[in-house]
């Protein structure tokens, strides 16, 4: 009797994991860019966004800051996805999730209304359209010279599970630091002095 072998990693994990990209979002995207472009160009789009990331780097649209080896990634894609794809890939999935958050954010303002206005005729409070997600809370390791930068490939492993997509920078900020508390707590416990955790850094998702 053989041993059942491991199915092979899907494409869209292994480039997401050469962008150092770990959430569901951008995983679904690199699906749907490889989807449009095939395998090979997708490919050929990371590898091009590696070289720039290492290189002189690429800026955000307003000029602020440099991007992320991943949303260089997505820049390039960008570029090469037919207006069509472009919607379908980026844009569609998004205003789906902005209509639903709209949806349970006016169904909760319904169940707050209470029997006395409602008996007197008034009208359910109107709702502000709900902010898109648009920061995230990311982990990254800072190598500071110490003995203890062994742990952090380890520390990012456990607390990345724990991050999401949020629609604050400050929310975003909070999450990350609950993350590092409990991945040090789970990895260390007690034994955390000497632990230098990885920063937490903060950025605009989908750039």
């Amino acid at each position: 009797m053989t041993a059942e072998t491991e199915p092979p990693p899907k494409p869209e994990l292994e480039i997401a994991e050469a962008l150092d990209e770990v959430h569901f979002v951008p995983v679904r995207e690199i699906r749907g860019v490889i989807a449009a472009l095939g395998l090979e160009t997708t490919w050929q789009l990371a590898r091009e966004a590696q070289a720039i990331h290492a290189g002189t780097g690429m800026l955000v649209a307003d000029g602020s800051r440099k991007r992320t080896l991943g949303g260089c990634f997505f820049e390039l894609a960008r570029r090469a996805l037919s207006p069509a794809d472009r919607w379908r890939i980026f844009e569609l999935p998004r205003q789906r999730q902005l209509e639903k958050r709209q949806q349970r954010k006016a169904k909760r303002s319904e169940r707050t209304l209470s029997p006395a206005a409602e008996s007197a005729g008034a009208s359910p409070p109107t709702t502000e359209p709900a902010a898109p997600a648009q920061w995230i809370a990311e982990l990254r390791h800072v190598p500071t010279g110490r003995s203890s930068d062994a742990s952090a490939p380890r520390i990012l492993q456990v607390a990345r599970p724990f991050l999401e997509t949020y629609s604050s920078e400050r929310e975003a900020l909070e999450a990350g630091r609950k993350a590092l508390t409990t991945a040090l707590e789970k990895l260390y416990g007690s034994r955390l002095k000497g632990i230098v955790p990885p920063r937490i850094d903060v950025r605009a998702a989908r750039q």
